[in-house]
């Protein structure tokens, strides 16, 4: 959302930043979001902040304590195992349909983002790539719903925060475990749908402890 977008729906405008804020790291779990502190970032009056904050938390991103306020959503193992299982099984569906519908354009899309993988990508990088890359399959795969479901995941897992905390735990287990993107396009652009769907989120296997049983 650009400048002008914003300013013609604060509210909305609010949310959105606040909201890539989180996913982005910026507000780990746990963190306390004052409203005051939030309008005077935003440059807004308390008023979309307290509707931003409510509409993340009938999402699940934000959890409000009476008497303590409004903090970041931690995830607990059970969290990151239903979520972990959920794109598991969302993925392959995703990929068995994009898979039949790649053509010309999406064929010059696979290809030119192929092209940008770095051999040897940091962890930020490749979290950004891989998003990327997942955001665009279900694009070819055209259903709307599988999308929206997907993003509403990447936001309740933290994603960031929870990849970028696996790569610095356990960096070995994760470059073995992490995403292999190129993978996904060689199978995408051939047809293959098994070379497609390598194990694709083992790196959330495993980190379960790593997730902080705060709020």
């Amino acid at each position: 959302m650009d400048d002008k977008d914003f300013a013609r729906d604060v509210r909305r405008g609010v949310q959105h930043a606040l909201r890539e804020s989180i996913v982005s790291g910026e507000y780990p779990p746990g963190s306390r979001l004052v409203e005051q502190q939030l309008a005077d970032r935003f440059g807004t009056s308390r008023g979309p902040v307290r509707t931003a904050l409510q509409e993340l938390e009938r999402t699940g991103l934000v959890v409000s304590i009476d008497r303590r306020g409004t903090f970041v959503r931690s995830l607990s193992e059970e969290d990151v195992e239903e979520i972990t299982s959920l794109v598991e099984l969302l993925w392959p569906f995703v990929v068995e349909r994009a898979i039949t519908r790649v053509g010309p354009a999406e064929r010059e899309w696979l290809e030119a983002f192929k092209a940008r993988i770095p051999e040897d990508p940091d962890p930020e990088t490749m979290l950004a790539q891989t998003i990327e890359l997942s955001r665009e399959v279900f694009r070819m795969a055209h259903h709307r719903r599988a999308l929206d479901i997907y993003e509403s995941l990447l936001i309740q897992a933290s994603a960031q925060s929870l990849f970028l905390a696996a790569a610095a735990a356990e960096p070995e287990a994760w470059r073995q475990s992490a995403p292999d993107p190129v993978a996904t396009i060689d199978g995408l652009l051939e047809g293959n749908l098994q070379k497609a769907l390598p194990p694709r989120y083992g790196w959330l296997r495993g980190v379960e402890h790593l997730v902080d049983h705060g709020q």
